[in-house]
């Protein structure tokens, strides 16, 4: 509530796209979200020319979402810290080409 009055003071919230993910959310909720928001940015961004900032956070939650999911998947852990599917899938979000 405290968030939303302080958007409407400020004038942002006309202008404001957030998706918010819980670290109680479903895994797959959890893996989707941080992927819908870069596409968002993407087209706003690309296609519409706005200027825009994306702040991806906790990032424990996306790296424990793909672990579950991969154990649900009969995969085991890696032997020496994380798996190579949770590093390619982090890689995703640390590549996007900047124009």
């Amino acid at each position: 509530m405290l968030k939303e009055k302080n958007h409407m003071i400020c004038g942002t919230a006309h202008r404001t796209v957030m998706y918010i993910n819980l670290a109680t959310d479903p895994p797959t909720e959890r893996i989707a979200t941080p992927r819908y928001a870069l596409t968002a940015a993407e087209y706003l961004a690309y296609d519409l020319g706005c200027h825009v900032l994306v702040i991806l956070t906790d990032m424990t939650a996306y790296g424990e979402a793909v672990r579950e999911i991969s154990s649900a998947m009969g995969k085991y852990p890696a032997a020496k810290g994380i798996r190579g599917t949770c590093t390619r899938t982090l890689r995703v979000f640390t590549s996007r080409p900047v124009l």
